[in-house]
């Protein structure tokens, strides 16, 4: 399902395109356009930015959104590449993707930004679009590894268009890929949390079965598992809770920060003997976990601590200022680029980089009294 934001960037791009706002023109102010589409001013920026940054307008500050020239390009000597990615409106894709465009800046080449929002239809159609526009080669965050293959198999290798993977590889194809060391930046997280006193440890999950078939989050897991061990903490299956089928699709700014990671929360701290600490697979779960805990009439980081992943711009902003592991995005996104690039003009690269996450500790995560 489509998000309002990347509808009103479908509906705006498709007026560019189609000439019925030509280059030069100014586009309705940002307040008109959340009148017109009876939505925040916020949600329109998420879908003003995704446009400023594929390079359909600029931004003049204080004056507007002027509509830029975009080139109608034929297959072959494009200089273009396709960066096909889950959600560009969360931090960590913004992140990468501005990454990117700032290093294929470098080398001389253009960015086309699409999304397919986990869906294996939508990351179909992303790859067949780009294939159709002549890109010179893709960069890819896979929806579903097992899924994706096949497209990749049947479409994309038969172009013979340059690609590459981030985050997670595809399931029986060799290809290069480009991660974060999810397995140690866990393994981290869940150690500061031991050697401050905590020995009932809960880990939060978008899904469990994601556990087996998502390389990021069974990465997360091993490392969250070994941390236990190493620290003589026997691990108990309980302490794993998820979102469920009904969020885990979602984003937080769809279906509301304070509800997002709120039941798992809920259903740990009903355990007869609850947590006194946990492990988020994404920082976007604390102000739902956060809202729990206060709902129950405990403190953090007095009784229950917290540590997330991405170190996203919320983790300073929750109600407690968040510990978490900082994944080095916008370093992932220019490898990526540069990567594709000697890809393309057949040059010798290495076919896996893991880049090194930082734990930053804050108020969430206590030594235990």
């Amino acid at each position: 399902m489509s998000t309002l934001h990347q509808n009103i960037y479908e509906y705006l791009t498709e007026k560019i395109e189609s000439g019925e706002f030509p280059q030069g023109s100014m586009l309705p102010s940002d307040s008109e356009l959340a009148i017109q589409f009876s939505t925040s001013r916020q949600t329109i920026l998420r879908a003003m930015e995704r446009l400023s940054l594929e390079g359909h307008i600029k931004r003049l500050q204080g004056k507007g959104s002027i509509v830029q020239r975009q080139q109608v390009r034929a297959p072959g000597g494009n200089k273009l590449i396709s960066f096909i990615c889950g959600d560009i409106a969360n931090s960590f894709g913004q992140r990468v993707a501005s990454g990117i465009e700032r290093k294929l800046r470098e080398l001389d080449y253009e960015l086309i930004l699409c999304q397919h929002g986990h869906e294996d239809e939508k990351e179909a159609a992303q790859i067949r679009k780009s294939i159709s526009r002549g890109v010179d080669g893709i960069i890819l965050i896979p929806a579903n590894p097992q899924n994706s293959a096949k497209i990749i198999s049947e479409e994309l290798l038969p172009a013979s268009i340059p690609f590459l993977c981030v985050d997670n590889p595809l399931e029986g194809i060799e290809s290069p890929l480009i991660e974060t060391d999810n397995y140690h930046g866990a393994y981290e997280a869940v150690s500061h949390l031991c050697k401050n006193g905590h020995k009932r440890i809960a880990f939060i999950v978008t899904m469990k079965e994601k556990i087996e078939s998502l390389r990021t989050v069974s990465q997360r897991f091993a490392g969250y598992k070994q941390a236990l061990e190493d620290h003589g903490i026997s691990f108990d299956p309980e302490l794993i809770a998820e979102l469920g089928p009904e969020l885990s699709g979602k984003r937080p700014h769809d279906a509301g920060y304070k509800i997002f990671g709120y039941q798992p929360m809920n259903k740990l701290l009903r355990l007869p003997t609850p947590p006194t600490a946990v492990f988020l697979l994404w920082d976007e779960l604390a102000f739902g976990v956060m809202s729990a805990i206060e709902d129950a009439g405990l403190k953090i980081p007095g009784d229950i601590a917290l540590v997330g992943f991405n170190d996203d711009p919320i983790a300073s902003i929750t109600p407690v200022p968040l510990s978490s592991v900082r994944q080095p995005a916008e370093e992932l996104g220019a490898s990526a680029a540069e990567m594709i690039v000697n890809l393309i003009n057949g040059k010798p690269c290495r076919k896996q980089i893991c880049l090194k996450n930082t734990l930053i500790p804050r108020e969430s995560s206590n030594i235990l009294k």
